[in-house]
């Protein structure tokens, strides 16, 4: 059975790609792999807030607050299939929580799969030029086809 990867990241460009995912893992008799990737913040050396992934708060602890980024984690992965509803029935999903950017993340995640499927984000010029585009990066590092799903409007 072939492998179908979905990253997810809560936005209505990664439900898309989920929906889009869930139907060809459908059509092709594959499993679906759904990917979400964190990153540890490091607001020391990090001087611009908006390039920041984790917006809760900073515990004492920082066991704790890696603790619940991983819970925050695994939470996003939950509600997008949830959100799938009937979409995922009969479907063998499996549930990816990487620590790592996105784009290396769903490109290793990839690397055995028929098929890697990304949403269109729109997040502008400026944050493409500082953060990079993880649709971008997985189309030309991928080792497998790449399906960039553009949201609908």
């Amino acid at each position: 059975m072939g492998k179908i990867v979905v990253g997810v990241d809560g936005t209505e460009a990664s439900l898309a790609a989920l929906r889009f995912a869930a139907d060809e893992a459908r059509l092709r008799g594959a499993s679906l792999e759904v990917v979400h990737a964190w990153i540890m913040p490091v607001f020391e050396s990090v001087p611009d807030p908006f390039l920041v992934e984790w917006s809760g708060p900073i515990d004492a602890d920082p066991e704790a607050t890696i603790e619940a980024m991983r819970h925050a984690a695994r939470t996003v992965v939950d509600e997008a299939i949830a959100k799938l509803g009937d979409g995922a029935r009969g479907l063998e999903i499996e549930r990816s929580v990487v620590e790592d950017r996105p784009e290396r993340a769903l490109v290793e995640a990839a690397n055995d799969a028929e098929l890697l499927v990304v949403g269109a984000g729109k997040h502008g010029r400026l944050h493409d030029l500082v953060m990079g585009s993880v649709s971008h990066y997985c189309v030309q590092h991928a080792t497998c086809p790449v399906e960039v799903v553009p949201t609908s409007s």
